[in-house]
C-alpha cells in the first residue's frame, strides 16, 4: 500500500473512532492503531484537564495491564511532570515531538522503556493532550517526527471538539445537581417553615378562643363592664402576634429570594420604634425595660428590616417571661473586633430562658433532621438569626446568669458600624 494511502487509511480509522465511541474507550482504541503503524509495544494518548493534569485513560489498556504493580494512577499531576523533569513535561512545554532511543530506568514492577517517542497535541496554540510510544524494536528515527507530527495535528481539532463536549455535559450535569440540590434545600426550608407556621397559628387560635369562651362563660360580669377590658387586650395582643408571624414569613421568603441592600442607618432609632410598639401591643401589662447607651454614634449599615431584629427579641422577653413584672436591660456600646468596629447590643430579661439545644438550633448548627424536634421555638428568632447573617453581623445567645438559663437570657447582637 502507497505511503500517503497507508497514512489516509490510519485517519480514516481514527476518525470512526473518534465518530462512534463516545466513552473515555476512545482513547483505547486509538492508541492501537498509532502503536502498530510506529510497530511499538507500549504507549498512552492522553489530555490535557483543566487544571493542567495529564490524564492518560488509554493506559489502563495498555502499560498497567503489563505492569506488575496494581492500582497505577492514570493521572499525571502538572507537578509531577513540569518544569523539564521528564521527557513528556519537556515537549509539552516546549510543544514539540521529542525522541530518545536511550533506556529509562523505572520502578521495580514497570516494563523496561527501551526508546520512547512523545508528541503533543496542539490546538489553536494549546497543548491538549499528548501521545507517547516505546519500545519499537530497532529505535526511533528523525524520519518519525513528521509522521507522529501529522497524526497529532489530524487528531487535534477532534480531540478538542471532544473535550469541548465533555465539559458541555459536566457543565450541564453540575448544573442539574445544583438545582436539585437547590429545590431539596427549598422545599426541606418550604415545610419547615410550615411546620413553624402552622404551630405559632395553633397558639395564637387558642389563645383567641380563649378569649371567646371568656366572653362566653362571663356574660353577667361583661355587662357589668368586668374583664371587658382584659379580653380585648387578649384579643388584640393575639392580633398583633398573627401580624408579626406574617411580617417574619415575608422577611424570611424576601431574604431567601432576594438577599438584602444595606444602607447606613441609625439603628438607635429602629430600637426606639420598637419599644414604642411593644409599649402599644402590652399596655395592660406592666414590665420594666432600661436602656444604657455608652455611645453617641449608632449609625450601622443594615435596611428598614432591622425593625423586625428588636421587635422579636423584645416581643420574646415579654411572651416567654413568667414574672409579674418582666425586666428589658438593653446595653448599647461600640466594639473593635477584628480590626472592625461594631455596635453591640445586649438584650438582658428575666424570662424562661433558652437551652442550650436551642440554642444550637437557632443559631444553624442542629442537623437537618433534628430541626422538626424545635418547633416550639418558632420564627422569631430564626428571623433574628437570618437578618443579623445577612447585615454582616454575629449574633451570642447567652445565660443571663452563667450556667443557669432560668434566670433568663442575654441576647447580644453585633451589627458593622459605618466608616467615618
Amino acid at each position: 500500500m502507497p505511503h500517503f494511502e497507508k497514512e489516509l487509511e490510519i485517519k480514516n480509522r481514527i476518525s470512526h473512532i473518534f465518530l462512534t465511541i463516545p466513552s473515555e474507550e476512545m482513547y483505547g482504541k486509538v492508541l492501537p492503531i498509532i502503536l502498530k503503524r510506529f510497530s511499538s509495544a507500549l504507549g498512552y494518548f492522553g489530555y490535557i484537564s483543566d487544571s493542567g493534569d495529564l490524564i492518560c485513560p488509554s493506559m489502563t489498556m495498555s502499560i498497567w495491564e503489563i505492569c506488575k504493580i496494581q492500582e497505577k494512577d492514570i493521572i499525571f499531576k502538572r507537578e509531577e511532570w513540569g518544569g523539564g523533569k521528564t521527557i513528556w513535561g519537556r515537549s509539552i512545554e516546549q510543544k514539540r515531538a521529542i525522541l530518545s532511543n536511550e533506556s529509562f530506568n523505572t520502578p521495580v514492577g514497570h516494563l523496561t522503556i527501551e526508546n520512547i517517542l512523545v508528541v503533543p497535541i496542539i490546538f489553536r496554540n494549546s497543548v491538549i493532550g499528548q501521545i507517547a510510544l516505546a519500545n519499537k524494536p530497532k529505535g526511533f528515527h528523525q524520519d518519525d517526527i513528521p509522521i507522529i507530527n501529522d497524526i497529532a495535528n489530524f487528531i487535534a481539532p477532534l480531540l478538542s471538539a471532544r473535550l469541548e463536549l465533555k465539559n458541555q455535559r459536566k457543565y450541564i450535569s453540575d448544573v442539574e445537581n445544583s438545582l436539585k440540590i437547590s429545590e431539596s434545600k427549598y422545599i426541606r426550608r418550604i415545610e419547615f417553615y410550615k411546620d413553624l407556621f402552622t404551630h405559632d397559628v395553633n397558639n395564637i387560635l387558642q389563645s383567641i378562643k380563649c378569649a371567646s369562651d371568656l366572653l362566653f362563660f362571663n356574660k353577667r360580669e361583661l355587662e357589668k363592664g368586668k374583664k371587658l377590658e382584659f379580653v380585648k387586650y387578649t384579643i388584640d395582643r393575639q392580633v398583633a402576634r398573627g401580624a408579626r408571624l406574617v411580617s417574619n414569613i415575608n422577611t424570611l421568603s424576601k431574604t431567601d429570594e432576594n438577599g438584602v441592600k444595606l444602607r447606613a442607618l441609625n439603628a438607635l432609632d429602629y430600637l426606639n420604634n420598637s419599644i414604642t410598639s411593644l409599649k402599644k401591643i402590652y399596655f395592660c401589662k406592666s414590665f420594666e425595660l432600661n436602656i444604657e447607651n455608652s455611645t453617641q454614634d449608632t449609625i450601622i449599615y443594615a435596611n428598614k428590616m432591622l425593625i423586625d431584629i428588636f421587635d422579636n427579641i423584645l416581643l420574646n422577653a415579654i411572651r416567654f417571661n413568667n414574672n409579674d413584672c418582666p425586666r428589658i436591660d438593653i446595653r448599647i456600646t461600640e466594639i473593635l473586633k477584628n480590626s472592625k468596629k461594631y455596635l453591640k447590643f445586649e438584650f438582658r430579661d428575666n424570662g424562661i430562658g433558652i437551652s442550650e439545644e436551642m440554642r444550637k438550633f437557632i443559631i444553624g448548627t442542629i442537623p437537618e433532621a433534628l430541626k422538626k424536634e424545635y418547633r416550639r421555638v418558632g420564627l422569631g428568632l430564626l428571623t433574628v438569626q437570618r437578618l443579623i447573617t445577612l447585615f454582616n453581623g454575629e449574633l451570642v445567645i447567652n445565660d443571663r446568669v452563667k450556667q443557669d438559663p432560668s434566670k433568663g437570657t442575654n441576647i447580644i447582637i453585633l451589627l458593622p458600624k459605618v466608616k467615618i
